[in-house]
């Protein structure tokens, strides 16, 4: 173990870190258990819509946002890719629940219920290509993109079918902000 490492233990147990309840019941005072790299998170709690993102760095996270494990041959980018369509913004409005001043909240029961396009390799290639990372994985400017794509192309729905759900989707978000 690094020496740095070492002396960061060593403090915690001359501060009493190893006495206390949690770390005392482990067989290594230091280690939390089940402990886990997810595929994606997804958050918890919002302004908007919660934001699926890719675990590109293999990092661990609190319980505070939801961790996402993918079956094999499901793609975390392709679902990230998937994430900003109107469907999928309108079954996370219905599917969520608003708390005080707008603040949108998922419950993980509630998340697995939210329906997700199961997008083509050419149309996940084509939305992370045309659109890059970081838009997927943030707040899209042109919602119409990913309709375009996933619900016209993909799904076969019409421009008037997706103008309708992006339509559903906004109005929920303001009654739940507004209310």
């Amino acid at each position: 173990m690094p020496v740095h490492i070492q002396h960061y233990l060593h403090q915690g147990e001359i501060n009493g870190v190893a006495d206390r309840y949690k770390c005392r019941t482990r067989k290594f005072w230091y280690v939390v258990p089940h402990v886990r790299v997810a595929d994606a998170f997804l958050s918890y709690m919002s302004g908007d819509m919660p934001r699926l993102v890719t675990n590109t760095g293999g990092l661990v996270a609190p319980n505070t946002i939801h961790l996402l494990r993918f079956l094999k041959g499901y793609s975390p980018d392709s679902y990230a890719a998937a994430w900003r369509n109107s469907l999928t913004k309108l079954s996370c409005e219905m599917e969520g629940h608003a708390l005080g001043g707008g603040l949108f909240k998922i419950e993980p029961s509630e998340a697995e219920r939210i329906l997700v396009v199961g997008p083509s390799a050419s149309h996940a290639q084509m939305l992370l290509n045309h659109s890059g990372r970081d838009l997927v994985n943030s707040r899209s400017r042109n919602p119409d993109l990913f309709d375009r794509h996933l619900l016209r192309k993909g799904m076969g729905l019409t421009e008037a079918e997706c103008i309708s759900l992006r339509e559903a989707a906004t109005r929920m978000e303001q009654w739940r902000k507004h209310q």
